[in-house]
């Protein structure tokens, strides 16, 4: 046994520092996990990454119900189905556009009109009817 300064005898046996590396461990991911959740904060604040799916969803949604009202009012344009042109328009508008927020809606729209189109053209093609460059037939409507 070890002797203290006064000459008693240690009753305990000193340990090295053994540092706890569960615990350094689990330190390490909640630091990592916090920053993750700060830089995904930031990211839905300023709409870029993920964003708001309900309302990109929405969106989508609004650019396929707009396709279908501008096909039935106004099918063709300069020979080509007005949805393509109006879609692939805010598509790539949406390209030039700098601001988010009118350039975010603007391709959610055009993605829309062009999913709605695709659909149709589908539809037709497997139906029978579609024909070379014709218009595009929603609903028995040209």
């Amino acid at each position: 046994m070890a002797r203290t300064r006064a000459g008693m005898t240690r009753i305990t046996a000193r340990r090295a520092f053994r540092p706890n590396t569960a615990l350094n461990k689990v330190k390490k991911q909640l630091a990592a996990a916090q920053a993750k959740s700060r830089s995904l904060r930031k990211e839905v604040k300023s709409g870029k990454g993920m964003g708001n799916t309900v309302g990109a969803a929405a969106c989508v949604t609004a650019g396929g119900a707009a396709a279908g009202a501008v096909s039935v009012y106004m099918p063709q344009v300069v020979g080509l189905s007005t949805p393509l042109v109006a879609g692939a328009g805010l598509v790539v508008a949406s390209a030039i556009i700098k601001d988010p927020k009118i350039a975010g809606p603007a391709a959610c729209l055009g993605s829309g009109m062009l999913a709605a189109w695709a659909a149709g053209q589908t539809a037709n093609m497997l139906s029978g009817q579609a024909t070379q460059a014709g218009p595009t037939i929603v609903n028995g409507v040209s």
